[in-house]
């Protein structure tokens, strides 16, 4: 008797479909026994729930017992969704053990060049990923923009390794993009410290950033700011209202459950590791933003925490207007560059693969690293 398909989800499916679908897969395992196949799927619809931890746990479970690299499901894919869901997840020692193990497997890097190379810079400045680019650079394309971005970071990796060794590159939002790019672009070596900062993957404007740095981050300290809310297909995820702050990339369930107990653990110790670990020291502020409103709130917020004068505000403006309004810094630790993005309607997630954005984000980290240049 043959053993039934796995279930699968419909296509427009809803957060309690995922739910559903995660306790079927579970059932058809029980039932059925362990496959390659079905721990694929079941860290696939927890990935689409931004479920990242429960990923990467039911992922490392699946490589512990099917380790090898040729299996079909759990091999080379199944590293590079480990990578890929402890990336966002924030698991860094998990992401990082993971790149060095396919740095181990040199058979796989002529076929599977391409997508480990998209994976592996999330990592940052480390010397597994390193090898990988250079083990996987010979067999691609080398006039593809991949191929030229690789051989760019390359060339620069041990000046970026000394600069990041002595300034620490911070994001203060808004959005993924100022901590996940300059990671792919290799100007951070992640440590504990940076892994938990409290603008890394969290939705944020502007006046959010303001907001929490006038506050002191007091209301990550604090059970009665969270609350829930929901975003795409009816995800739950938890939110300081104050701030109309969304951490949407905590959306497990653990951290959820009894009061968001979890979530308001890790936001605690973010709202720590900055007011110990960023407020002295060399130290670059990376701010992403479509245009500024109020320049001078955000440098006198920022500065009000800050216990020396060793780090830079650099706030990029990505508004696609060929000539931004650029408001004047009032202090000397403030810098302001436009980046325009490739096209109005230019999603970074999406296209940040493309020639335009390879060319982007190669900007962006020329702008990022020479700031830090100054500190070093």
């Amino acid at each position: 008797m043959s053993t039934p398909p796995l279930p699968t989800l419909p296509a427009d499916w809803t957060y309690g479909q995922g739910l559903e679908c995660d306790a079927a897969i579970r059932a058809h395992m029980a039932e059925h026994g362990f496959s390659a196949e079905a721990i694929s799927a079941l860290a696939q619809v927890r990935l689409g729930r931004c479920a990242y931890q429960s990923a990467v746990a039911a992922l490392e479970e699946g490589l512990s017992r099917g380790p090898d690299i040729n299996q079909p499901y759990l091999g080379v894919s199944g590293r590079l969704l480990v990578i890929a869901a402890a990336i966002h997840g924030g698991r860094q020692g998990e992401a990082e053990r993971w790149v060095a193990d396919l740095a181990r497997h040199p058979v796989v890097w002529p076929y599977a060049a391409d997508p480990i190379l998209r994976h592996v810079r999330g990592t940052g400045l480390q010397n597994a990923a390193r090898d990988l680019l250079a083990g996987c650079l010979p067999h691609l394309d080398p006039d593809t923009p991949l191929a030229q971005q690789a051989t760019t970071l390359l060339r620069g990796y041990d000046e970026a390794l000394a600069v990041a060794s002595k300034v620490r590159l911070i994001s203060l939002g808004s959005g993924c993009y100022p901590w996940m790019q300059p990671n792919r672009y290799m100007l951070r070596h992640v440590d504990a410290v940076d892994a938990l900062m409290p603008f890394n993957m969290s939705v944020t404007v502007e006046s959010s950033i303001v907001l929490a740095l006038e506050d002191g981050f007091s209301a990550f300290f604090d059970a009665a700011a969270f609350d829930l809310t929901t975003i795409t297909r009816g995800i739950p995820v938890g939110r300081i209202r104050r701030y109309a702050m969304l951490f949407n990339h905590d959306c497990d369930e653990d951290f959820l459950r009894d009061g968001m107990a979890e979530l308001r653990a890790r936001c605690a110790r973010r709202a720590h590791n900055f007011l110990a670990e960023a407020c002295t020291g060399p130290r670059v502020f990376l701010c992403v933003l479509p245009e500024v409103t109020d320049l001078h709130r955000l440098e006198t917020a920022l500065a009000g925490l800050m216990r020396d004068e060793a780090y830079r505000l650099l706030v990029l403006l990505t508004s696609p207007s060929e000539k931004p309004g650029l408001p004047a810094p009032r202090l000397p630790t403030t810098r302001v560059v436009p980046l325009p993005v490739p096209s109005p309607s230019y999603n970074w997630t999406l296209e940040d693969g493309t020639p335009e954005g390879i060319r982007y984000d190669l900007a962006m980290r020329q702008t990022v690293l020479d700031t830090m240049r100054e500190l070093a």
